[in-house]
């Protein structure tokens, strides 16, 4: 496969992101009752803090390309793109020597 012949061109074994896991940290049933409560603006900056603190988490602990996607993906929706690209170009300097797992995080966040 392409992939294959991608980690063996690299010398680099074969990265798998797993899907995303549905346990992972997120909002909680409560939380959510919550949000639907709130005003468009307060709702806005909930999910700004949110997506503000995976970033945070990023940066405390970088080898996370799971956490990478996310924090992708949710800028796209959210249409923060210089953000979007200024992390795009940590993520890549974290995974260098990983072609495929960019590759993969930029797929899964819809930035490939």
């Amino acid at each position: 496969s392409a992939k294959a012949f991608a980690a063996q061109e690299t010398g680099a074994a074969p990265a798998v992101i797993s899907a995303p896991n549905p346990s992972a940290p997120g909002p909680t049933a409560d939380d959510i009752r919550a949000a639907q409560n709130m005003s468009g603006e307060d709702r806005s900056a909930m999910i700004q803090g949110m997506v503000d603190g995976l970033s945070e988490k990023l940066e405390a602990n970088p080898n996370d390309p799971q956490g990478w996607a996310r924090l992708l993906r949710a800028r796209k929706v959210l249409g923060q793109t210089d953000e979007a690209q200024a992390e795009i170009a940590r993520m890549k300097k974290q995974f260098g020597d990983r072609p495929l797992t960019i590759a993969q995080i930029l797929q899964q966040s819809g930035w490939d």
